[in-house]
Protein backbone atom coordinates (compact mmCIF):
# COMPACT_ATOMS: atom_id res chain seq x y z
CA UNK A 1 0.00 0.00 0.00
CA UNK A 2 2.77 2.22 0.59
CA UNK A 3 4.82 1.80 -2.40
CA UNK A 4 1.43 2.62 -4.24
CA UNK A 5 1.01 5.81 -2.51
CA UNK A 6 4.52 7.02 -2.88
CA UNK A 7 4.32 5.81 -6.41
CA UNK A 8 1.08 8.40 -7.30
CA UNK A 9 3.29 11.37 -5.33
CA UNK A 10 1.85 11.26 -2.10
CA UNK A 11 4.33 12.31 0.98
CA UNK A 12 4.09 10.08 4.05
CA UNK A 13 1.53 12.31 5.88
CA UNK A 14 -0.90 11.68 2.80
CA UNK A 15 -0.73 14.84 1.12
CA UNK A 16 0.42 14.94 -2.54
CA UNK A 17 3.93 16.81 -3.48
CA UNK A 18 1.94 19.63 -5.27
CA UNK A 19 -0.54 20.08 -2.26
CA UNK A 20 2.59 20.47 -0.09
CA UNK A 21 4.45 23.22 -2.02
CA UNK A 22 1.26 25.25 -2.00
CA UNK A 23 0.78 24.94 1.23
CA UNK A 24 4.63 26.23 1.30
CA UNK A 25 4.31 29.19 -1.60
CA UNK A 26 1.17 30.50 0.52
CA UNK A 27 2.78 30.63 4.15
CA UNK A 28 6.29 31.96 2.12
CA UNK A 29 3.46 34.85 1.09
CA UNK A 30 2.68 35.63 4.29
CA UNK A 31 5.82 36.13 6.16
CA UNK A 32 6.58 38.55 2.77
CA UNK A 33 3.35 40.36 3.50
CA UNK A 34 4.00 39.98 7.02
CA UNK A 35 7.67 41.79 6.64
CA UNK A 36 6.47 44.40 4.47
CA UNK A 37 3.89 45.54 6.93
CA UNK A 38 6.87 45.53 9.81
CA UNK A 39 9.07 47.77 7.48
CA UNK A 40 6.30 50.39 6.48
CA UNK A 41 5.16 50.88 10.40
CA UNK A 42 9.16 50.61 11.23
CA UNK A 43 9.51 54.13 8.32
CA UNK A 44 6.11 55.12 10.16
CA UNK A 45 7.36 55.33 13.37
CA UNK A 46 10.84 56.76 12.63
CA UNK A 47 9.09 59.83 10.52
CA UNK A 48 6.65 60.45 13.55
CA UNK A 49 9.83 60.13 16.10
CA UNK A 50 11.87 62.55 13.84
CA UNK A 51 9.17 64.93 12.77
CA UNK A 52 8.56 66.28 16.09
CA UNK A 53 12.33 66.46 17.02
CA UNK A 54 14.55 69.40 16.19
CA UNK A 55 16.62 67.75 13.78
CA UNK A 56 16.83 67.70 9.87
CA UNK A 57 13.87 64.94 9.31
CA UNK A 58 11.60 67.64 11.93
CA UNK A 59 12.52 70.54 9.64
CA UNK A 60 12.01 68.24 6.09
CA UNK A 61 8.88 67.57 7.46
CA UNK A 62 7.90 70.55 8.35
CA UNK A 63 8.75 72.73 5.45
CA UNK A 64 6.32 69.55 3.57
CA UNK A 65 3.55 70.80 5.69
CA UNK A 66 3.56 74.23 4.80
CA UNK A 67 4.15 73.15 1.11
CA UNK A 68 1.04 71.24 0.82
CA UNK A 69 -1.32 73.64 3.00
CA UNK A 70 0.15 76.72 0.58
CA UNK A 71 -0.60 74.87 -2.41
CA UNK A 72 -4.37 73.87 -0.96
CA UNK A 73 -4.80 77.71 -0.76
CA UNK A 74 -2.78 78.81 -3.34
CA UNK A 75 -3.93 76.64 -6.50
CA UNK A 76 -8.08 77.18 -6.66
CA UNK A 77 -7.05 80.72 -6.51
CA UNK A 78 -4.00 80.61 -9.05
CA UNK A 79 -6.58 78.57 -11.02
CA UNK A 80 -9.03 80.63 -11.50
CA UNK A 81 -7.44 83.54 -12.32
CA UNK A 82 -5.50 81.33 -15.24
CA UNK A 83 -9.07 79.79 -16.34
CA UNK A 84 -12.00 82.16 -15.47
CA UNK A 85 -10.87 85.43 -15.70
Amino acid sequence: MKDTQLEQGLALDGHSDTYLRAVARIEAEKREAERIRYATMAVAASVGAGAYGTGTMARVTTAAKLFCITFAFAAPSVLMMLYVL
